[in-house]
């Protein structure tokens, strides 16, 4: 629904686009812009402006089977998550819980870390070398 109303609204700036202004000059020309709007007005604003009222509808009945007080019902929770809710556990536990997967993912992060500056420092030796060999290459040629 979205879509079809970005779509229609995309097309009307194509026809508006190419539309080109009446000059007064031209009568054929001005005929051509009087033609294209009466069909802009007719097709692509009906369609867009019932899209719209259709989305409205939506939006309303959606707004009258939702109660928006409780809004901590409307998140889906798994039924394994259970143990690491807050709500069942004491705040010592919670921190105690928290600090632990903290220090997991420091340790992690560190180890990714000294396997990153491993990596570069091997691609910097690498380098080294080639450069080394192309620099003795075009001493010798």
């Amino acid at each position: 629904m979205v879509q079809e109303v970005v779509t229609k609204t995309c097309e009307i700036m194509q026809l508006l686009r190419q539309m080109q202004l009446p000059n007064g000059a031209d009568t054929v020309r001005s005929q051509q812009a009087q033609d294209r709007l009466v069909k802009l007005k007719s097709d692509q604003l009906k369609q867009i402006s019932f899209y719209f009222r259709k989305l409205r509808a939506i939006y309303d009945k959606c707004n009258e089977q939702v109660d928006f007080n409780d809004i901590e019902s409307l998140i889906p929770i798994k039924e394994g998550d259970s143990p690491t809710k807050a709500e069942d556990r004491p705040a010592s536990d919670l921190i105690k819980y928290q600090s632990e997967e903290y220090k997991e993912i420091m340790t992690q992060l560190a180890a990714k870390n000294r396997q990153i500056k491993e990596v570069i420092n091997y691609l910097r030796d690498i380098i080294w070398e080639i450069n080394t060999m192309l620099s003795t290459r075009k001493n010798f040629d």
